[in-house]
């Protein structure tokens, strides 16, 4: 976004006076189309989240399955501009977002993992914390708020991959 602008600015200045009102008038035109279309996607993942906190059961639920917008963005990127838009570092930190987030998303909130981890009984390491995990992923319930506020996850990516371009 902000590139256009400079750039449109910098080839206005350029060209002649015929050429130039031609010219601002499509450069305002597309200006006018960029802005309307961020603001329905914020406007999306605002109502949206709005909407999922009110039939939502827990407010920090809701602030992590908002940030799952960390995965998102970087998987919209690959599906417009392919593969080599995105790392190595950035995937290792989706699959540790994503692992957080199915492990937070559980019905317990994780808790079961971090019983198991110290051995229910405080002592270190006394638990299998391997079953614990899959038991929480397995058991991960998504109601109507979660949906809601996934949505405006994706919302806030798809806004967040356009003001990158």
């Amino acid at each position: 976004f902000i590139p256009f602008l400079l750039t449109s600015s910098a080839t206005t200045t350029a060209l002649s006076k015929e050429e130039n009102d031609d010219d601002t008038t499509s450069s305002k035109r597309q200006l006018l189309i960029t802005a309307i279309e961020l603001a329905i996607y914020n406007f999306a993942a605002t109502g949206l989240l709005n909407i999922g906190l009110l039939k939502v059961s827990s407010s920090a639920r809701a602030s992590f399955l908002l940030q799952s917008s960390v995965v998102v963005t970087p998987l919209l990127s690959v599906l417009v501009d392919g593969f080599k838009s995105v790392n190595a570092n950035v995937w290792s930190g989706c699959v540790a977002a994503l692992a957080g987030l199915m492990l937070l998303s559980s019905s317990s909130g994780g808790g079961d993992v971090a019983s198991a981890a110290v051995g229910g009984n405080g002592s270190a390491g006394g638990g299998n914390i391997l079953s614990s995990i899959l038991s929480t992923i397995t058991n991960t319930s998504f109601g109507e708020g979660d949906i809601f506020i996934l949505c405006s996850a994706i919302s806030w990516s798809i806004y967040l991959f356009r003001t990158s371009k």
